[in-house]
């Protein structure tokens, strides 16, 4: 987490550690599982961060295929000029982070609406505890 925390504005979710399959390992949250690409986390580890950066979050009303996905509110919106900050709310209360373009269909989502925020499992990093 402390190298995280210089890489500029990202997502840090605590994951417990599951199975590893085609190099990718599957994570618990909070009752969903999510994947990411295999790290090297050294035998006694059983939880993780993963890290996803704000701008490799979709935003849609539905879930996407082959994604991994976590169903949220949109708790905040700020207009950045060509693009917006969400700020959303699983149903846990985490919070994440999703960058979206001004002109994408999820600019179309405003405050207090239900939407799944989904990443492809390349672009999350794990990182050991």
């Amino acid at each position: 987490r402390f190298v995280a925390d210089f890489i500029g504005s990202t997502n840090l979710l605590t994951c417990s550690l599951a199975d590893s399959r085609d190099g990718f390992r599957n994570l618990g949250y909070h009752g969903y599982v999510l994947s990411a690409p295999e790290t090297e986390c050294g035998a006694s580890v059983r939880d993780v961060v993963l890290s996803v950066r704000p701008e490799r979050i979709l935003i849609s009303a539905s879930p996407v295929p082959e994604m991994n996905q976590i169903p949220c509110t949109i708790v905040t919106k700020v207009y950045l000029g060509a693009s917006a900050r969400l700020i959303l709310q699983d149903r846990d209360g985490q919070n994440l982070i999703a960058d979206i373009s001004s002109f994408s269909p999820a600019a179309a989502f405003g405050e207090g609406d239900a939407v799944v925020a989904s990443w492809k499992k390349e672009d999350g990093l794990i990182i050991a505890e």
